[in-house]
């Protein structure tokens, strides 16, 4: 994961638990699922509209919470690895080419 990915999951994370701390923790458990499922199977995910404009495959893996609320977590692959790019929540555009730098 790095380091911006994991802003921000820090980030929806604290808004999240500022809301609903019960809430939070479904979100934070419906992240885990999806990550299971990258790690097992990366190439089940199909391309995020980012990947049109950077140049190389980018990949995006959609999940949902209890409440239906839509996330991503955008990501590629080099080789045996799984690199998180960004977490993407409801209403957020899709990222610039600064944004995955």
């Amino acid at each position: 994961m790095t380091p911006t990915a994991r802003r921000d999951l820090r980030q929806q994370a604290q808004w999240l638990h500022a809301r609903s701390a019960t809430g939070a923790a479904r979100w934070l458990n419906e992240f885990e699922r999806t990550l299971e499922t990258l790690a097992a199977n990366p190439l089940s995910a199909g391309l995020a509209p980012e990947s049109d404009f950077v140049g190389r495959e980018i990949r995006e893996a959609a999940f949902k919470t209890p409440r239906g609320n839509p996330y991503r977590i955008v990501f590629d692959i080099a080789g045996p690895v799984v690199r998180i790019l960004r977490i993407r929540g409801p209403g957020q555009d899709d990222l610039s080419l600064e944004d995955l730098e």
